[in-house]
């Protein structure tokens, strides 16, 4: 009930207790799968094709009539129920068309769902090429419509009463298309669709078809073995959460784990009840779903988040969700509809996310898009995690979508009667006068139809000729051509503007990388000038004998030019002028030195050992301290795992610090930092750590875990106990 509280503020748009209920779905039917295409307040979830325009105002999406049109869904559905409200006008030129696709007309693709009586052959209700519907529709009233789409069987009813039934199964899967000729006035409202026939992934009773993928445990650190024998790694065995069927869902606990199918999806519609269990009104167990991954490999694949109040429904890293509805403690339903590139998402029947991944195509989902089939996986993030899962049920949908009618069967030649055995003729009959033969039928011409004849001769050839170039400045001005001809045209409409869409963006990238191109020439010309600025006047202070400044020039040049022959030799030559004053200094001040550490050595002891630790800089816990009181001190994001455990635990929200992230180690009175192997990395002073190669600690040192949380190094004098 929460769930629905928080949908209505969003979803309902009209005035009134009558309108109160329109583009709404109730916690039944979001609990029986049903979703909203339409959300009462924008055309989310749509992309309009041809010259017609469509509106939304006051909870009813409107088409003006101006021109042809199709509102097409963005999402592709296979086997399902579907429910609209529709009006329109006297004869209206009006439908829905079904299982279609954008190669080739929508009504040769997919199935022509008549709304209007413009049509005689084919009135209200009718499904063309497939059964006649009823007819006779009153205009401008409001009129329910159902239809059922189940595999070859096609089924419709308009204000409950049966419109027709019939069998065809030329298309398997397709967009959704509200279509309407230029004149016709159409509204529509409270669409709704339900996916039928799915494959349920779970019995209900135990984890049959499912496998538990876990995580390795990390690798010891390099040090470990090179500076000390305190710490001996073991090979240990890979972490799994624990996961059990409790009352008809599947229960996740004690992650990090993840359960995934054994069965690899690509394209689908997947739905599934999800509660997160949480233990206070302020916090927000974290899980979430994987598609499309690598089976055996946990947090692989597109994530698809769990997290109420904060992130469900998002495409983690990629598309934020536009509300967010799930409530903890209560199971909430979720839809998602992935084919291609293309994703959308619904929570409890509410549409709240839409993303087309239009990356370059390859293996890492952080960096490219990827359609390759995967497992479905449930995922358990951490060893708090309490989640249920339930009703998971999934409809994989066919590489190829809508389909062209076959042509009808040609005639069977008719059937010449064989004629009777001979017999004694009868005697012949008295002739009679011939009759008069028939009237000749009267033919009245079309005087237009041999121009109709040439102009489809014409348009035909212009659509071949289109559909075969790849060029879209040609594809762009055929169509034009093609519209010029038939207005009406709903492929040369959609044709020409995804020819025009490509064109802009072929414009947008010759843009882009011109501007980058002019871009990397400006920066290798200031480069240039920098390097030879930073070489003469790095050769100025060394003859000068400013040996500091002409470091500092080297440095400056280093960062534009590494490996330039003239800098290399500068800087060797500044190094070995540098090491030579060293030397001479040292010899001078030898004994001194030798004063002076006796000095520091009387009066460390006389004032106290100091000791060395670390205080949070920057993060969750800015100030607090941590001791560095043994020799390995191990660093992380959790306390213990196994056999494995932290000295210091760091909290971030960002989750970007390791659960084992690196190391200090002490060796006679000197601290060494150890990277062990983190996933975000461990800087010092700025500049990130190679993993497991100890580096040098000092007082004052800045150590920075995974770019979240900041660390100084610290000495303060011993307390006595």
């Amino acid at each position: 009930m929460r769930a629905l509280l928080r949908v209505l503020p969003i979803a309902l748009t009209l005035a009134g207790s009558l309108a109160a209920a329109d583009n709404t779905v109730t916690p039944a039917e979001a609990e029986d799968g049903w979703i909203l295409l339409f959300d009462g307040q924008s055309s989310f979830g749509w992309n309009p094709e041809g010259s017609g325009k469509w509106k939304v105002a006051n909870g009813i999406l409107s088409f003006d009539g101006s021109g042809p049109g199709i509102l097409r869904t963005l999402a592709v559905f296979s086997d399902y129920d579907l429910k609209l409200d529709f009006r329109g006008s006297s004869n209206a030129d009006a439908a829905v068309i079904l299982r279609y696709f954008t190669d080739g007309t929508p009504q040769e693709t997919g199935y022509e769902l008549r709304l209007g009586d413009s049509d005689a052959k084919n009135p209200a209700g009718s499904v063309v090429k497939v059964f006649s519907g009823p007819g006779k529709l009153a205009a401008n009233q409001w009129h329910a419509l159902e239809a059922e789409f189940n595999g070859d069987k096609i089924s419709v009813k308009i204000d409950g009463r049966s419109a027709g039934e019939g069998s065809d199964g030329r298309s398997k899967a397709g967009y959704i298309g509200l279509a309407a000729a230029r004149g016709t006035s159409l509204d529509f409202r409270n669409i709704k669709l339900k996916p039928i026939a799915a494959r349920g992934l779970f019995n209900g009773s135990d984890l049959s078809g499912w496998k538990s993928v876990g995580t390795q445990p990390p690798k010891p650190s390099g040090l470990v073995k090179k500076l000390s024998k305190v710490f001996k790694p073991g090979e240990g065995k890979p972490k799994e959460a624990d996961w059990s069927v409790v009352g008809g869902a599947i229960h996740g606990t004690k992650g990090p784990g993840q359960l995934e199918s054994k069965d690899a999806y690509d394209d689908f519609v997947l739905q599934l009840d999800v509660r997160v269990n949480s233990k206070s009104k302020n916090h927000h167990p974290k899980s979430g779903i994987f598609l499309r991954g690598d089976a055996g490999k946990i947090e692989t694949g597109y994530e698809v988040a769990i997290e109420n109040d904060v992130s469900t429904g998002e495409i983690a890293g990629l598309k934020k969700p536009r509300s967010v509805l799930g409530t903890d403690n209560e199971f909430f339903t979720e839809t998602i509809a992935v084919r291609g590139r293309h994703f959308e998402i619904w929570i409890n029947g509410y549409p709240v996310n839409d993303y087309t991944d239009t990356r370059t195509e390859g293996p890492s989902i952080k960096k490219e898009a990827r359609v390759a089939a995967g497992p479905v996986a449930l995922f358990a993030p951490d060893s708090e995690s309490n989640l249920d899962f339930k009703n998971i049920k999934i409809s994989p949908l066919p590489k190829a979508l809508g389909g062209k009618a076959k042509p009808p069967a040609p005639a069977p030649p008719p059937k010449i009667p064989t004629a009777p055995a001979a017999a004694t003729p009868p005697p012949p009959m008295p002739s009679a006068p011939p009759a008069a033969p028939p009237p000749a039928p009267v033919i009245i011409a079309n005087p237009n139809q041999a121009k109709d004849d040439a102009r489809q001769a014409q348009v035909s050839k212009l659509t071949q000729q289109a559909l075969k170039s790849n060029d879209p400045q040609e594809q762009a001005k055929v169509y034009s051509d093609i519209l010029a001809l038939d207005p009406n045209n709903f492929v040369a409409a959609q044709g020409y503007r995804d020819a025009q869409q490509k064109i802009e963006t072929a414009r947008a990238q010759q843009q882009k990388e011109s501007e980058e191109k002019a871009r990397e020439s400006q920066d290798e010309q200031q480069k240039a000038q920098t390097l030879a600025e930073a070489l003469k006047a790095g050769e100025t202070a060394f003859l000068a004998g400013h040996l500091a400044a002409a470091q500092a020039q080297v440095a400056i040049g280093k960062k534009v030019a590494p490996n330039d022959a003239g800098l290399l030799n500068l800087d060797s030559r500044v190094s070995a002028a540098v090491q030579a004053r060293q030397r001479i200094q040292m010899l001078a001040i030898g004994g001194g030195i030798l004063v002076l550490l006796g000095a520091v050595a009387l009066l460390f002891l006389a004032t106290g050992k100091k000791e060395p630790y670390l205080e949070v800089v920057e993060g969750l816990e800015k100030g607090k301290r941590f001791p560095l009181d043994q020799e390995v001190v191990h660093i992380g994001a959790i306390a213990q795992d196994g056999e494995m455990k932290n000295e210091i635990v760091v909290r971030d929200t960002e989750r970007m610090i390791s659960r084992f992230h690196c190391e200090i180690h002490r060796r006679d009175s000197k601290l060494f930092l150890v990277d062990a192997n983190s996933a975000n990395g461990t800087f010092l002073e700025g500049h990130r750590i190679p993993p497991e190669r100890p580096v040098r600690l000092k007082k004052g040192s800045h150590v920075v875990l995974g770019g979240s949380c900041t660390l100084g190094v610290g000495y303060e004098k011993k307390k006595k106990k």
